[in-house]
């Protein structure tokens, strides 16, 4: 059973300054430490077959049913879980989504962003803005670059693909709705993970071939996604480091990759990218190009986050001259359904 959340009740009049960033304040740190606990606890999961009491779903998770009646008290009051009035709880399509078995299914990111690791990171922050040692807070925290410490952490990793795969569900079919890859015979996905993106855009182009490139220990279910699609006969896995080389194509597509390192690295996974192509080949950066001024944008919160680990998020000038240093030249920036653009470079 799920309810809709009621809708918010637009205020009287407008909150001073005062209340709202108190809000603002309060309810990011709050929220960011709940969505995680209620998501390891896999309360969605348990709602799904129907309403629980507060006492069933702590004894089925190992909660205190007193402190877990606050929390999901506190959750429903912004939409995620709802009270029946019986006192039984039950989901919303928000916390929908934080199932495991949800189409859509957010509850690895969820759990990602609540690992004591990540929060260490974030801890490291102030010292990151403030320029100790010119490192990103990922490195000041835990002496390794993200992915060196993924290498050495494989639960850590198979969560974070998890996440990404997750968070690829959306993306992937507004990226394969928004541009056209009927001129394309070869399409290299560099950084793919499990082949999410990759597959959904073979599925839509029955005469395209893809290969899916990406790091050994990113790759497990990487398999039997693609034949889960129907599309392992079309698409070649091939294993490497894209700082080195990349496999040859007629286009490669980097879909929330080069966001994740500074200026010199981005340049050099574009220039593997340049030497594996010919002269009229297309790289394919999927990100959202920032918007200037004051527009609104869930790139310029993301781009904290990649301030953590080590990358940026940039504005389409800014991937004009990212791709010009690695033998590009940027023809287009198409927006999708979501926050993120395909930007194409045509190798010069």
């Amino acid at each position: 059973m799920t309810v809709d959340a009621p809708p918010a009740e637009s205020p009287a009049v407008e909150k001073p300054p005062a209340v709202a960033m108190t809000e603002m304040i309060c309810g990011s740190l709050w929220l960011g430490r709940l969505l995680p606990l209620v998501a390891e606890l896999r309360i969605a999961d348990a709602l799904a077959a129907g309403p629980h009491t507060p006492t069933e779903l702590a004894a089925a998770s190992g909660a205190d049913v007193g402190a877990l009646t606050r929390c999901l008290r506190a959750l429903a009051s912004v939409g995620v879980f709802a009270e029946d009035g019986t006192g039984a709880y039950v989901n919303t399509p928000l916390s929908e989504t934080l199932r495991e078995d949800a189409p859509i299914s957010l509850r690895a990111m969820a759990a990602l962003w609540g690992l004591p690791d990540h929060l260490k990171a974030w801890d490291s922050l102030g010292d990151a803005v403030r320029g100790a040692d010119s490192a990103p807070a990922w490195e000041l925290a835990h002496g390794v670059p993200l992915f060196a410490y993924f290498a050495a952490n494989p639960a850590e990793a198979g969560l974070f693909q998890r996440a990404m795969t997750a968070f690829s569900g959306v993306e992937a079919q507004a990226v394969a709705a928004a541009y056209d890859f009927s001129g394309i015979g070869t399409l290299v996905d560099v950084g793919g993970g499990h082949g999410l993106l990759l597959a959904t855009i073979l599925e839509a182009n029955p005469s395209l071939r893809g290969v899916l490139f990406e790091l050994p220990f990113m790759l497990e279910g990487a398999r039997t996604a693609l034949a889960e699609r129907g599309v392992a006969d079309r698409c070649e896995i091939a294993v490497g480091d894209f700082f080195q080389a990349v496999p040859a194509g007629d286009a490669h597509i980097l879909k929330n990759i080069v966001h994740d390192f500074d200026d010199e690295q981005a340049r050099e996974i574009l220039r593997s990218c340049r030497r594996a192509v010919a002269p009229g080949g297309r790289v394919l950066v999927v990100q959202e190009a920032l918007p200037p001024g004051n527009a609104p944008s869930f790139g310029k919160l993301l781009d904290i986050q990649m301030l953590v680990i080590g990358g940026r998020e940039r504005t389409a000038d800014e991937y004009r001259a990212l791709f010009a240093a690695a033998g590009y030249e940027l023809t287009r920036v198409i927006p999708t359904q979501g926050p993120q653009h395909v930007l194409e470079g045509i190798a010069r």
